[in-house]
């Protein structure tokens, strides 16, 4: 079952996606809004961010599904290795993903907002 929803949170109106109980989307609304379809699944995000936003949350733990080339999902899924609160390199880390994948250099993605999943993934 497909559904969505809208958050405004502290840095914006964010969409919710989510596909047979997992978060597909969460990131800035850039277009109209459609009418929501609540699930399971986007009422668990939401109330993370809620707590991500306005109490002591560090960590997500609703089940996503990252949608992407396989490069991408092999970049999202090492952001999700970096500790809360610790600051990386972007060129160190994305030297280490270029010695891993010979083909890095032809379709690093150029902002980082292409992930899916913003908050999850980036934050």
């Amino acid at each position: 079952m497909k559904g969505i929803a809208y958050y405004t949170s502290l840095v914006g109106e964010l969409l919710i996606e989510s596909e047979n109980e997992k978060i597909v989307t969460l990131g800035f609304l850039k277009d109209s809004k459609q009418e929501e379809l609540r699930t399971s699944a986007i009422d668990q995000c939401i109330k993370e961010l809620e707590d991500y936003f306005f109490s002591d949350r560090k960590f997500f733990s609703f089940e996503m599904n990252l949608i992407g080339t396989e490069f991408q999902i092999k970049v999202w899924n090492e952001l999700l290795n970096i500790p809360f609160g610790k600051t990386v390199s972007y060129e160190s880390w994305r030297f280490a993903l270029v010695i891993s994948n010979r083909f890095a250099r032809s379709v690093w993605p150029t902002d980082k907002t292409q992930s899916p999943l913003l908050f999850h993934v980036i934050a």
